[in-house]
Formats: structure tokens, C-alpha cells, sequence
């Protein structure tokens, strides 16, 4: 079976979630807690449904990318170990 033939990998929540997996593993530098994941993927997931719902084009530009939000959230993380 080829992976590629999976449609799995064509499912909006289960790219949400593997996009959630992947940004917490590079954060926390290994495996990240589960409930930390499934939280991020439906954030990544809503925003995603709401940007291609959005009747307004504006309202949509301002929703935040998945990539934009983890970055926030790092960038707050290192804020605190600062301070």
C-alpha cells in the first residue's frame, strides 16, 4: 500500500493534528503530552474551518495560520523563561 493512497493524510483534523505533533515535538524537544497536542490540533483545526468559512475575506485574513499561532506561543514560552 502506498502512503500517498491513504485518506488519512487528505483529512483536515488529521493534518491539524500532525501539524500540532510536529510543532510541540520541535518545542519541547521530544515527545510532547497529549492533551498539549489534541488542544493545539483543535485550535489549528477551528482556525482552519473558520478561515475557509469566512464570508468576509478580511475577517479571514486576520485568523492566525497554525505556523503563526505556535510561533506566538513560543515566542510568549521564552518571554516567560526570561522574566
Amino acid at each position: 500500500m502506498n502512503l500517498n493512497d491513504d485518506p488519512i493524510f487528505d483529512d483536515l483534523f488529521h493534518g491539524c493534528a500532525f501539524a500540532a505533533y510536529v510543532e510541540l515535538t520541535i518545542q519541547c524537544g521530544g515527545v510532547p503530552d497529549q492533551d498539549t497536542t489534541r488542544q493545539l490540533a483543535y485550535r489549528y483545526y477551528e482556525a482552519e474551518l473558520a478561515r475557509q468559512h469566512s464570508c468576509d475575506s478580511s475577517i479571514g485574513s486576520a485568523m492566525p495560520s497554525p505556523g503563526q499561532e505556535a510561533a506566538d506561543q513560543r515566542n510568549a514560552s521564552q518571554d516567560q523563561n526570561r522574566g
